[in-house]
């Protein structure tokens, strides 16, 4: 049974690090590294505060163990912008400035632009802003593909599409040959 004392930090733990770990994990598939260090650390100070004796000795590992979760969090916070931004420059490089314009009848790129402008400028300090902000982008990102695959607007070029097309065609061509001389 879990300590009265220890539920305000496993509570943190399991509402603030859980989601952030499955959340980078889900979108980079691999483990960020310097958890590794971190949530045992973390675990082997809650061991030590129940075997403590004292209460100065519980009150050193209750603040050990909370460094240990803050370490983590930022770790990861650190980890996820870094993978976040990576994922808005590559949106950007895929797609023409024109493009990117013509979304959303031309409200999508001031706003992401000016998104990724006060990203730039947040400190790191402040990497849960950045996230937040990063997030924002992304959910854009992702409903702009949603909205404009279908429309065409951000497919590929037109001789790339031009060759897919014949290249359905023929296919289908060789299909329906087949099947007739089966028959």
């Amino acid at each position: 049974m879990l300590n009265p004392q220890l539920k305000p930090l496993y509570d943190r733990y399991c509402s603030e690090l859980k989601p952030l770990i499955a959340e980078y994990e889900s979108r980079n598939e691999n483990f960020v590294t310097p958890l590794l260090h971190d949530i045992p650390s973390m675990f082997d100070n809650i061991a030590l505060y129940e075997r403590a004796s004292t209460a100065e000795e519980k009150e050193e590992y209750m603040m050990d163990a909370e460094k240990c979760l803050d370490s983590a969090i930022e770790n990861l916070r650190v980890c996820l912008v870094a993978s976040m931004m990576e994922d808005v420059n590559q949106f950007k490089s895929r797609f023409s400035r024109e493009i990117l314009d013509a979304l959303d009848d031309g409200r999508f790129c001031g706003k992401f632009f000016r998104l990724e402008k006060e990203v730039r400028a947040i400190k790191n300090t402040d990497l849960q802003a950045a996230y937040r902000k990063l997030k924002e982008m992304k959910n854009m990102i992702a409903e702009c593909h949603a909205g404009t695959l279908a429309t065409g607007l951000l497919s590929d070029n037109k001789v790339t599409t031009v060759f897919k097309w014949l290249f359905t065609i023929a296919v289908a061509l060789i299909i329906n040959l087949l099947i007739f001389k089966l028959l």
